[in-house]
C-alpha cells in the first residue's frame, strides 16, 4: 500500500508518520522526503534515524547521483 500524506506546514505530517511506523515495526517502510534534514545525507543522521534508530533507515549517499536517481536505485 502507498499512502501519501499531504497537509500544510506544521500540521504534524512527519510526526504522524513516525508514530505510525513506531506502532507498526513489523512492517517494511520506505520513507521519502525532499528534505535531507528528515532523511539524512549519508554523513549526518536525519530526523528519522534519530527518532527511530532501531529500524536502521538508510539515507541517500553523497555520490554524484541526485536524490531522485538514488531513490530509483534503491
Amino acid at each position: 500500500m502507498i499512502r501519501v500524506v499531504d497537509a500544510i506546514c506544521g500540521a504534524g505530517k512527519t510526526t504522524w508518520v513516525f508514530d505510525h511506523i513506531r506502532n507498526n515495526p513489523d512492517k517494511r517502510w520506505l520513507f521519502v522526503s525532499p528534505y535531507l534534514s528528515e532523511v539524512g545525507d549519508g554523513k549526518t543522521k536525519g530526523r528519522i534515524q534519530l527518532e527511530l534508530p532501531y529500524l536502521d533507515f538508510k539515507a541517500p549517499g553523497t555520490s554524484s547521483l541526485s536524490k531522485s536517481s538514488h531513490l530509483r536505485k534503491v
